[in-house]
C-alpha cells in the first residue's frame, strides 16, 4: 500500500492501518477489514465529494470503485460491533463531559432512498425531500467525535414489504418517535472510572414530546440539558399552577432556592459580561390528562429561561450543578461545528446508495475517519489493552 500511503505522514498511515484493523476487528473477513481501511483513507484523502469513484482515484487505484461500493452497499457486516469499540477509543482518549446529540437534514433528489420523507426544513424554509438522521457526539467545550448514528423512519416504512425489501431493512427496525432516537443512542454510555457518565445534550426545540423525552431520561438514570421552545416553557410554568396535587398534597413547584438562582446569573454574567437576566424553576412535567385531570411527574426538573429571550432549556441536573450547564452548551456547539465538518468534509451527506445497511455502513465508515482526525490516530492505540494488540499483531 506504499503508493496509496505516500498522501499521508507516515507515522499517519500506520496507525490508520492499526486504528481500522482493531476498529473493524469484528469483521470475519480479511477482505472485508481491508476495504473498510481503503474507505477510510479514501475519505480522508479524496477532495470533493466522497463517491466511490473519487475515493478510488485519490488511493491511485480507480479499478477498485466498484469493490468500494459492494462494500458499503451490499457486504452484510455488522457495524453495532464496530461502533462500539470506538465509544471505547474516543471515551478512553477524550473523557467526554457531553453526549451531544445532532439531528442532521440529509437532503435527497429521489424517493427511493431509506427513510426519504417530504419535510418542512425550518434551516431552507421549504418542503424537501429528505432522510432525517440523529448522530451522537462525545464532547468536550474544545472537541466533539462522531460515534454512532439512527435513521429515522416514517410509518409508511413500516407496512409497506416492497420498500423495506429493497432497503435491506432489518425486521426490528421499525418507526420510533424522535425523543425515542435520542434515548436508545445515549442508553449504552457507561460510566467513566469516577463513576459520572456524560451529560446528554439536545435540541428539543421542535420536539413535540419533549416531557416524555425528559422523563424517559430521567427514568434512565441520565443527566441532560434540553433545548426546549418558548410555548413548552410557559406550558410548564402554567402546569405547576394548574396541576392536581400529587399524593394528595399541594406540591406547586416555584423558582428555585436563591442559590440556584445565583448560580444561573453567574453563568449569565460570565456568557454576557453584562447584568444577569437568568432564572432558574423548578417544574414537575404534566402527564397525560385521564378523566380531565391533568397530574404532574413526581420528579422535579429545573426550567432555566433568560427573561426577555427566546431561550429556554429544561435540565435534571441540581442547583448546585446550573454551572456545569456551560461546558454543556460548549460541548453541544462543539457538536454542530463538527458535524457541519463532517457534511463538507468527509462526506456525510455523499452516500450512493439506497440502502438501510450501506447506509449505516457509510455513517460508520465517516464516524471511523473523524476519530482518526480529531483524536490523533496515532494515540488511538495505546489505549487498546495490550491483550487486544498482542492478538492484532498476531492475526
Amino acid at each position: 500500500m506504499s503508493e496509496k500511503d505516500v498522501r499521508l505522514p507516515l507515522s499517519s498511515a500506520d496507525a490508520l492501518g492499526h486504528f481500522a484493523e482493531y476498529l473493524f476487528g469484528s469483521l470475519t473477513r480479511s477482505d472485508q477489514r481491508r476495504w473498510a481501511d481503503y474507505y477510510i483513507r479514501g475519505l480522508l484523502l479524496c477532495d470533493g465529494r466522497k463517491t466511490a469513484s473519487n475515493m478510488a482515484r485519490a488511493l491511485l487505484e480507480e479499478k477498485s470503485a466498484e469493490s468500494l461500493r459492494q462494500f458499503v452497499n451490499r457486504s452484510p457486516w455488522d457495524w453495532a460491533e464496530t461502533r462500539r469499540r470506538l465509544i471505547g477509543l474516543v471515551s478512553d482518549r477524550l473523557a467526554p463531559q457531553v453526549a451531544a446529540v445532532q439531528k442532521v437534514i440529509i437532503p435527497k433528489n429521489g424517493a427511493s432512498s431509506v427513510g426519504v420523507e417530504r419535510c418542512y426544513v425550518p434551516a431552507v424554509g421549504r418542503v424537501i425531500n429528505c432522510q432525517t438522521a440523529f448522530g451522537l457526539f462525545l464532547a468536550t467545550p474544545t472537541t466533539a467525535v462522531s460515534v454512532d448514528w439512527h435513521l429515522l423512519l416514517s410509518g409508511r416504512w413500516d407496512t409497506d414489504e416492497v420498500l423495506r425489501s429493497r432497503a435491506l431493512i432489518p425486521r426490528q427496525e421499525i418507526h420510533r418517535p424522535e425523543w425515542q432516537h435520542v434515548l436508545e443512542l445515549t442508553a449504552d454510555l457507561n460510566a467513566d472510572t469516577d463513576g459520572t457518565e456524560p451529560i446528554v445534550a439536545f435540541d428539543a426545540t421542535d420536539v413535540a414530546e419533549v416531557g416524555q423525552l425528559a422523563v424517559a431520561l430521567n427514568a434512565h438514570g441520565k443527566r441532560f440539558v434540553l433545548d426546549v421552545s418558548g410555548e413548552f416553557a410557559r406550558t410548564e410554568l402554567r402546569a405547576h399552577r394548574e396541576a392536581e396535587p400529587v399524593d394528595g398534597q399541594v406540591r406547586r413547584a416555584g423558582p428555585v432556592h436563591h442559590w440556584a438562582n445565583r448560580a444561573a446569573g453567574s453563568l449569565l454574567r460570565r456568557a454576557t459580561r453584562g447584568p444577569s437576566r437568568l432564572r432558574a424553576w423548578a417544574v414537575r412535567i404534566p402527564r397525560p390528562a385521564t378523566a380531565g385531570r391533568t397530574t404532574l411527574s413526581r420528579e422535579t426538573y429545573q426550567l432555566i429561561t433568560a427573561v426577555g429571550e427566546n431561550r429556554h432549556r429544561l435540565t435534571n441536573l441540581d442547583g448546585h450543578e446550573l454551572d456545569s450547564v456551560e461546558h454543556v452548551l460548549s460541548g453541544w456547539h462543539q457538536a454542530a461545528k463538527e458535524l457541519r465538518y463532517l457534511q463538507t468534509h468527509l462526506g456525510l451527506l455523499d452516500f450512493e446508495g439506497r440502502s438501510f445497511r450501506g447506509w449505516h455502513h457509510h455513517a460508520t465508515l465517516v464516524s471511523a475517519a473523524h476519530a482518526f482526525e480529531r483524536c490523533g490516530g496515532d494515540r488511538l492505540m495505546p489505549t487498546i489493552p495490550q491483550q487486544q494488540t498482542d492478538d492484532l499483531s498476531t492475526g
